[in-house]
């Protein structure tokens, strides 16, 4: 047998029976090694198997709820691979749970719930439904910094005017007011006097005298936004009523006093969030309002005070710039009130008489009252009511929506009096959008309906018909239309029906053109105007009108410029050719300051 000698490193393999022996050494370590191990290893518990339960450890972690951090570090059990917590923290989460769940819940088991642990930032991830997150309400609350200012003080009021100076015919008047303030309310009283100036005649002599128009006193209350008056009134009315002046007291609720308040009813926006997120609400386009929201639904009460019809777009946008919009069209009525919203006046005194001309002429003594309530935001019924010695009318109305089609209103009253009842009869229709509105209203009295305006004048007579149609659109830059129809017959039976059309469209940035032809129908002959503006800026604004009326013509050029708002001069050039010897020439200018404002100017 050959033999090989290897060498590795500088040594030598043994070779021959001296190999053998270190081989039989080495088997024999390796035999006596394992023997040990299987030994020790009989000595130690099993390995774990894979479906071995871990052991439960308690956890503090914080809380993110729908991405939105608690601040809240709470102890969170971990057991069998689920996380626990008391179902008294869960239900405070808004977490839905059984009635029956008490102590510690698997919050990965309850329904929409899921849940993601964070062991690198030491936080519990929750998930939760949007729609069990509490309800949200942005804007439209009552203006927290709203406060009434109250003052006391005393104002005097004038504007004085002279004319026909130098001639036969001059003459001067005084128009003032005087008004004191405090907190027991205002007292104010408006008049004229008026005096002939040079030679006069009798007619003259007897007109001068001062002549008070309105005495009146009044007290507001703005958290009942209420109005209390006693003097000179006028009385309130609805839309199918006539107003009428008394002097008497009145109370009356007044809207005006509570700007942060809306009577009529306004789209409501609603929606969810998973996440927080920034809302922007646009009307036609146009950014109107915007808000942050938390997790859950929410309900936006930030409408613009508008009215007709629109469309509305909702984008929610969360923190990683995902969007979501929600477009809705919708229809605001400004003639009707809010659900459980009322609106009143009740007026008590005598009819006054004369107004203008005497000081102090009443006539007999009469009640007035109106009354409205929206028992629900898409109905909102009426009344009225008046009464005098031997007279008394009443009557209901109501208006309502069609959605987003319109608003229809219908009203019905009777009046009595001796010898003498008659019913009026009410309907119409409006429809308001961005582009285009139409408009109707049809009102119909038998011969012997009257009220307070009419009550003691024999002579003066409500018309017995009337409807008036109008329409209305717009194209944008390109020009304006508008069209209308009137239709009345008088007391006495006489029928007036008059046609009118409208067209106007701008010129550039700084002119625009109007037109406008009118038509008595059944009677020749019609009425057109043409007028062509240009604007100067601080330079004022000229003006040129070409008119037609039944054959007659007339061309004006006018020149004018409104004094600024901070003080300064305005001024008024005007002529005017009706292609006869009687031209109109107007020149006037007026200077305003802080403490006065004087007109002056000449005509011919």
């Amino acid at each position: 047998m050959r033999r090989v000698l290897f060498k590795s490193a500088g040594r030598s393999r043994p070779r021959g029976p001296v190999r053998d022996h270190v081989r039989g050494l080495c088997v024999h370590a390796v035999w006596l090694g394992l023997a040990g191990a299987t030994a020790h290893a009989a000595e130690l518990p099993p390995p774990p198997s894979a479906g071995a339960p871990m052991p439960a450890a308690t956890l503090y972690l914080e809380l993110v709820v729908n991405a939105r951090a608690s601040g809240q570090v709470v102890p969170v059990l971990l057991r069998d691979g689920r996380f626990y917590l008391s179902a008294a923290l869960l239900r405070t989460l808004y977490v839905r749970l059984d009635a029956s769940a008490q102590g510690l819940v698997a919050v990965d088991q309850v329904p929409g719930v899921t849940v993601e642990y964070d062991s690198i930032g030491q936080r519990l991830l929750l998930a939760l439904p949007p729609d069990g997150l509490p309800a949200q309400q942005l804007g439209g609350g009552p203006m927290a910094q709203f406060a009434p200012v109250g003052g006391q003080g005393f104002l005097f009021n004038y504007d004085v005017y002279a004319g026909n100076l130098g001639r036969a015919g001059a003459y001067a008047s005084v128009w003032s007011e005087q008004r004191h303030f405090s907190d027991w309310g205002i007292v104010s009283n408006t008049g004229v006097y008026r005096r002939a100036l040079g030679a006069t005649d009798s007619a003259d002599a007897q007109a001068n005298r001062y002549i008070r128009y309105d005495t009146r006193w009044s007290w507001s209350d703005t958290e009942r936004v209420v109005t209390f008056s006693a003097g000179d009134l006028i009385t309130g009315a609805l839309p199918w009523g006539n107003a009428v002046r008394i002097g008497g007291v009145q109370i009356a609720r007044n809207f005006a006093l509570r700007p942060d308040l809306v009577p009529y009813p306004l789209p409501k926006f609603s929606g969810q969030a998973a996440v927080p997120s920034a809302v922007d609400l646009f009307i036609n386009g146009y950014k109107s309002a915007s808000d942050t929201v938390l997790p859950g639904p929410f309900t936006l009460n930030t409408m613009p005070f508008i009215n007709g019809a629109g469309e509305a777009s909702v984008v929610t946008t969360d923190a990683l710039g995902r969007q979501v919009m929600t477009t809705v069209p919708f229809y605001v009525p400004n003639t009707l009130l809010k659900t459980d919203t009322s609106d009143y006046s009740l007026a008590l005194g005598a009819l006054r008489r004369d107004y203008g001309v005497k000081n102090f002429s009443y006539g007999p003594g009469a009640a007035s009252g109106a009354y409205r309530y929206g028992l629900s935001d898409a109905l909102t019924v009426e009344g009225r009511g008046e009464f005098a010695r031997d007279f008394a009318l009443g009557g209901v109305g109501a208006v309502t929506t069609l959605g987003r089609f319109g608003v229809v209103n219908v009203s019905v009253a009777q009046s009595h009096a001796p010898l003498r009842d008659g019913q009026q009869w009410n309907v119409g229709y409006q429809y308001n959008a961005r582009r285009f509105g139409v408009g109707a209203q049809h009102t119909r009295r038998s011969a012997g309906y009257s009220d307070l305006g009419t009550l003691g004048l024999p002579d003066l007579r409500l018309t017995r018909r009337s409807t008036q149609i109008t329409g209305s659109g717009s194209l944008g830059e390109f020009c304006a239309l508008s069209a209308a129809y009137f239709d009345v017959m008088a007391g006495d039976g006489d029928r007036t029906r008059l046609a009118a059309l409208s067209y106007s469209r701008p010129l550039g940035a700084r002119s625009f053109f109007s037109a406008n032809l009118s038509k008595v129908i059944g009677r020749p002959g019609h009425s057109l105007q043409l007028q062509w503006t240009l604007l100067l800026d601080d330079a004022g604004s000229v003006s040129v009108v070409g008119t037609r009326d039944r054959g007659a013509q007339a061309t004006q050029v006018q020149y004018s410029r409104s004094p600024p708002p901070a003080g300064g001069l305005g001024w008024n050039l005007s002529y005017a050719n009706s292609g006869g010897p009687n031209d109109y020439r107007q020149a006037s200018a007026t200077w305003r300051t802080d403490v006065a404002q004087v007109q002056g100017g000449v005509y011919a």
